[in-house]
């Protein structure tokens, strides 16, 4: 199919650049002036000169005009002559005209040019450090009223109120600019004198839209961070918290100071004080003015610790209802350049939340649950984003976005899911992914959002921000109007943004380090708030196992030697898996035997009788020991000690029987005969006849038996029908021997 272009269509033409007013600003004689007075002076002499040669030429006219002659030769000689003589003027003129030119103007332009040179050097030098300045330090300014991010604002003049645009180094100046009145304005940070700062400065965006807007922040870095959520979420209760926190409290602590963006700021600060103190926040008003800004900034300046520039911190707070419906009198430049954004959701307005925790409610909480669904603030929040960033839809947003779960003391079951026990349980639980407290809180509200089908809304947040942290915290600490705030959490959710975007500002308030770890330390899903503390206690549970089992293995094998040791017999080891042996019997040491009592004298007259039998000690029968076996780990019992036996008549100890020898019979294999096949291994040949007693036969031992006579084996025995027959090998294929008699070979 082709693509090209299409016959009768002409390329639509590009709109002319808009003209650049002039600025009201003299030109600086470096970059116009100097070669103004060059080029007049060649132009006078050029045109001195052209006139001289008319005159000659007018001259010569007029005096070949009034002369006569006869003759055509002296005519034609007469009229040669004068042709070369005015030809000689002309180029003389020309030459004279030329060298006076340049014996007049040449120390003046080489003059000029090596001022020229060395000031287009000291300008460029003054307009780069002036630049690297601004970039160096972050310098910029944000416009309360367009929101938009700009380094070099519009400066008016203080004498005749021009404005010039274009007030750095360059053509109109390289330190000072001089205005059309006749006031010299510092043009450069250089001049340290007449800072440029001190000027008034107003925003170009706002000022090419026909209206004037006055910045005051010129010459300091700005913090835009704006705060966004449904009505009553709690966006102007954490912002009035932080601020107050900050101004009051945190920045006296360590070496800062405070001051408003102006007077109108500072009576705001004054409000929040006041509402800090009753406990209760009234809620941001819409705008109506078409003329004002939907967004109101609390705006105030840090100065000192090291800072510099000073920083200019501006929270902007957007009403709900506004934001949601996207009806603001403004675009929303702001998150195009801001340092981040704050998300603040309320639980109370999730549907399943509301239905578990609605009846616990008090009056006051109860009442200022949000009305606008989360899913509506997601959607808004999106489509500002993609207004105002033209970026590629397979990339993500690099902007922090903090998600904040805002009055998590409203209920119990928010403080379990997600408040300090939670956090306990988790890094438990898991010390080693859950190692501190923010990452745990990340996963607990992420898990959270899940459970209570919000889902998607973490999705999206993971989809569309490549930077991203949770946060749950409660912005009053209490119910609303049961006293003043104490906040929980709140700090941590600004100064992770400020220790990502500035962080010597964060060194200057003492910032604790926020942990660099992957979030979430764990996936979210469904069931995992109960089922990751489970796994681990199982976890927990087969390692004390397996810690005992090696105790109890290594007991078994230090009581082993003992034993071995103390026997001097081999120790025996249960097999893996096997159950334990029970615990050996301990030994008793025997009675002693009784002594015998002498027999009587007999008389000489008696008759002698036979004697009696010496009884003799009884001997005590060997008991084979059984081998020690690794018994479990028990406690340890104490060993009875035996104890003294009455002593008893001896007894004729009973006739032990004969040991036997448990060898294993020794085999040969047995050959069938014509076969030359091997039985079986273990099977005995049938012409060895088998000791009586299974020991091996000989003429030496006690046990030996008199030889039995060997029957007669027949040639060809009857196979064996308890045994498995043996296959025959296969017979060997060989080649036929070829000899010298073999006529009829086809090779012959």
């Amino acid at each position: 199919m082709h693509m090209g272009k299409k016959k009768g269509t002409t390329k639509p033409a590009r709109p002319p650049k808009p003209r650049r007013p002039d600025d009201p600003a003299k030109v600086s004689y470096l970059f116009g002036p100097g070669f103004a007075d060059i080029s007049r002076v060649i132009r006078s002499t050029t045109d001195k000169a052209r006139t001289n040669i008319d005159d000659m030429t007018r001259d010569a006219v007029e005096l070949s005009e009034g002369t006569t002659f006869d003759s055509m030769i002296v005519r034609a000689g007469w009229t040669a002559c004068r042709y070369v003589y005015w030809l000689a003027c002309c180029l003389g003129m020309v030459v004279m005209s030329v060298v006076y030119c340049v014996g007049m103007l040449l120390p003046q332009t080489i003059a000029f040019l090596c001022y020229e040179l060395v000031g287009s050097v000291l300008c460029a030098a003054a307009w780069l450090t002036d630049t690297l300045f601004l970039a160096v330090l972050r310098i910029s300014n944000v416009c309360d009223y367009c929101h938009k991010r700009f380094a070099r604002p519009v400066y008016q003049c203080p004498n005749c109120g021009a404005k010039h645009r274009d007030l750095f180094p360059g053509r109109y100046g390289i330190l000072h600019h001089t205005c059309r009145c006749g006031q010299r304005l510092p043009s450069s940070i250089l001049d340290r004198r007449k800072p440029r700062r001190r000027l008034t400065a107003l925003c170009p965006y706002c000022l090419a839209a026909g209206h004037d807007e006055i910045i005051r922040s010129a010459g300091s870095r700005t913090i835009c961070i704006p705060v966004v959520g449904g009505a009553s979420s709690g966006k102007t209760s954490l912002i009035n918290a932080y601020a107050v926190s900050l101004i009051t409290r945190r920045a006296g602590e360590h070496g800062l100071t405070t001051r408003f963006y102006d007077k109108a700021r500072e009576q705001r600060f004054a409000t929040m004080v006041a509402d800090s103190e009753r406990g209760f926040v009234d809620k941001t008003a819409v705008e109506t003015d078409g003329q004002r800004a939907s967004a109101f900034s609390m705006s105030f300046y840090l100065d000192g610790g090291g800072l510099r520039p000073s920083r200019l911190m501006q929270l902007l707070d957007i009403a709900g209802e506004t934001f949601v419906r996207g009806d603001e009198n403004e675009q929303q430049n702001q998150y195009a350049h801001c340092e981040g954004i704050v998300l603040v959701i309320d639980p109370l307005a999730i549907p399943q939340v509301k239905a578990r925790i609605a009846s616990g409610l008090r009056g006051t909480d109860a009442g200022s649950i949000s009305a606008s669904p989360l899913g509506d603030v997601m959607n808004a929040l999106r489509n500002d984003i993609d207004a105002n960033l033209a970026r590629n839809r397979g990339k993500r947003l690099t902007t922090p976005l903090a998600v904040v779960i805002n009055k998590v003391d409203a209920a119990p079951l928010l403080d379990e899911r997600l408040g300090a026990p939670a956090i306990a349980r988790f890094r438990q639980a898991e010390p080693e992914r859950c190692a501190n407290d923010l990452d745990t809180m990340d996963f607990l509200c992420r898990q959270f959002l899940v459970d209570m089908d919000m889902g998607d809304v973490v999705d999206m947040i993971q989809q569309r921000f490549a930077v991203s942290r949770f946060f749950a915290v409660s912005a009053i600490g209490h119910t609303a109007g049961e006293g003043r705030f104490m906040p929980r959490g709140v700090d941590d959710v600004i100064d992770w943004i400020v220790s990502l975007s500035d962080p010597a500002l964060a060194k200057a308030l003492a910032i604790h380090g926020f942990p660099k770890t992957k979030l979430p330390v764990f996936t979210p899903g469904i069931g995992r708030f109960e089922g990751i503390p489970a796994e681990a206690a199982q976890r927990e549970r087969e390692r004390i196992a397996q810690e005992q089992a090696k105790a109890q293995a290594k007991a078994d094998k230090e009581r082993a030697k003992r034993e071995r040791k103390a026997t001097g017999t081999a120790p025996t080891y249960p097999a893996p898996g096997a159950a334990p042996a029970p615990a050996p019997v301990p030994f008793t040491r025997p009675a002693p035997a009784p002594v015998p009592t002498p027999a009587p004298v007999p008389s000489p007259t008696s008759i002698p009788s036979a004697p009696e039998p010496v009884s003799r000690p009884a001997h005590p029968a060997v008991v084979p020991t059984p081998p020690p076996q690794p018994a479990r780990r028990q406690q340890a019992s104490p060993v009875p000690m035996p104890q003294a036996q009455p002593i008893q008549p001896a007894q004729q100890p009973a006739p032990q029987p004969a040991r036997r020898s448990f060898r294993p019979q020794r085999t040969r294999p047995y050959r069938r005969s014509g076969t030359g096949a091997a039985p079986a291994q273990g099977i005995p040949a049938p012409d060895v006849p088998l000791p009586a007693n299974g020991a091996r036969s000989g003429a030496g031992r006690r046990d030996a038996q008199p030889p039995v006579p060997r029957p007669a084996v027949p040639q060809e025995p009857a196979p064996r029908t308890d045994q498995p027959s043996v296959p025959s090998p296969r017979p060997r294929r060989t080649r036929p021997r070829r000899t010298g008699n073999d006529h009829d070979s086809p090779r012959q």
